[in-house]
């Protein structure tokens, strides 16, 4: 073709701004793996959250570290965030996105705040309630402390729950002590700081090595949980679609690879829990593997009705919310759509 003027093709003024907009915000014809070209993307920086160090959060520490946020020409800057600051943290754009509780994004949306769920790494509630070894039953934990890790985070809920199956008051029979975070919910039971709490692995692998007794396990019972849900605001889709499909493309095949590469995933483990423990490692990522992780991401009302059910006892707003509004499944549909699940 020459580079007459009279050679060019003239594009529809309608035409031209579809052809921008797709551009713009990250898309592509249909069919392309990961939702476009990567050459024809610009590279956009991101800030994501994680609120503990534990294995929910492995899509997101191997799409880091594997170079697959990087295949989608993102990125992304991981940071360790407690819940109890990660949802302010995203709320005033400090963070694109966050790993969090579940429970965390139905207050805040219950709240009015601009959340929206865009998949759910833990459909499952992965936790064991664990008592202290001098403590071999039920009705040795009256008068004792149980730990969580946040008012209304998973953890909390999980804690609640097993002590309603085992018929304890947690406002009577029992105190709750907040904790903080996982590391230090572990450290409180393994130096007597509290009595019981919930747990999973590779933290109830030691617990069981040193003697604490397993009082209920929730996680046989396959109760629909938020562990950790994938976050971001509305508006931020509203203006970066393009960008939020990049983005949970990355996760479903992280997830996928986590699914597929036992000897990447316990590397990737061994990274951030800072461990050199391939055997308690390799626990967490086979619990994970077989016992919790969906794929493709879906989240579904069921997943936060346990949480519902706690939090509403205190709070109208959350009793009352419409569970179906939390959540939008659309672009890990996508993403499945287009065989990533498959990795």
């Amino acid at each position: 073709m020459s580079d007459g003027e009279g050679d060019r093709v003239k594009v529809p003024a309608a035409a031209a701004w579809c052809l921008l907009a797709v551009t713009a915000c990250g898309g592509a014809p249909a069919g392309q793996a990961g939702g476009s070209s990567p050459s024809a993307e610009p590279i956009v920086h991101l800030t994501v959250s994680y609120s503990n160090v534990v294995p929910d959060n492995l899509p997101l520490w191997i799409a880091k570290d594997a170079g697959i946020f990087k295949a989608h020409r993102l990125d992304v800057d991981v940071q360790l965030i407690s819940s109890t600051t990660g949802m302010p943290a995203l709320l005033s754009g400090q963070t694109q996105f966050a790993d969090i509780g579940g429970s965390e994004a139905l207050s805040a949306a219950a709240a009015g705040g601009d959340v929206v769920v865009l998949a759910n790494l833990t459909p499952v509630a992965p936790y064991i309630f664990y008592s202290a070894p001098a403590i071999t039953d039920v009705g040795g934990l009256k008068g004792k402390k149980v730990g969580t890790t946040s008012p209304g985070g998973s953890a909390d809920i999980a804690a609640q729950l097993a002590l309603k199956q085992l018929k304890l008051n947690p406002t009577g029979d029992v105190s709750i002590v907040n904790t903080g975070s996982v590391s230090n919910l572990t450290a409180a039971m393994l130096n007597g700081a509290v009595q019981a709490s919930v747990s999973h692995p590779p933290e109830s692998s030691e617990f069981e090595a040193k003697g604490f007794h397993p009082l209920l396990d929730l996680a046989k019972q396959k109760i629909p949980f938020a562990t950790s849900a994938v976050v971001t605001k509305k508006s931020y889709i509203a203006a970066n679609k393009g960008v939020v499909q990049r983005y949970i493309d990355s996760l479903v095949e992280g997830i996928a690879r986590e699914r597929k590469d036992r000897a990447l995933a316990v590397r990737t483990l061994k990274k951030y829990y800072k461990s050199q423990d391939d055997a308690l490692m390799g626990d967490a990522y086979d619990y994970y593997s077989k016992e919790v992780v969906q794929q493709p991401p879906y989240s579904n009302a069921r997943q936060f009705a346990a949480a519902q059910e706690v939090l509403g006892q205190k709070n109208e707003a959350v009793r009352s919310f419409t569970l179906s509004k939390l959540f939008d499944n659309s672009f890990v549909r996508s993403a499945a759509n287009r065989g990533l699940a498959k990795g």
